[in-house]
């Protein structure tokens, strides 16, 4: 698996976990559909995601795993795809790094919705 770059110039992570809805649409190349799992998102970036799951997703060096992964921001609705980089277990929980499939104007699009989240936290916690 490949590490994930924590050093990226935007990475926002939420107070309080999004709840997201997932599915596994790929492994090793061979597409698959699986029922939808819960997560939760920690944070995101424009090219990827942490989440937390009760899920074990079966993920090594020599499995190549592919997500679909379905949450909103700001009322905005997404549906992004990517593969995941890594996995750590802590006490009853599964962490999992994902990286976007390149989609230029949904990172752009993301930037855009996280800025205003951004914003109305701020304004939210200055009230």
């Amino acid at each position: 698996m490949k590490r994930h770059n924590r050093d990226e110039a935007f990475r926002f992570s939420f107070d309080e976990p999004l709840g997201v809805m997932f599915s596994i649409s790929e492994v090793n190349g061979e597409v698959i559909e699986t029922s939808e799992g819960e997560a939760m998102l920690i944070d995101l970036s424009p090219s990827g995601m942490k989440l937390s799951s009760l899920l074990s997703i079966p993920v090594s060096d020599d499995k190549q795993v592919k997500l679909v992964v379905h949450f909103a921001i700001n009322d905005t609705e997404y549906t992004v795809e990517g593969t995941i980089i890594w996995r750590k277990k802590k006490y009853d929980r599964y962490y999992y790094g994902m990286q976007f499939i390149d989609d230029e104007e949904m990172r752009e699009e993301l930037i855009h919705q996280l800025k205003l989240f951004v914003k109305k936290s701020y304004r939210a916690k200055k009230q």
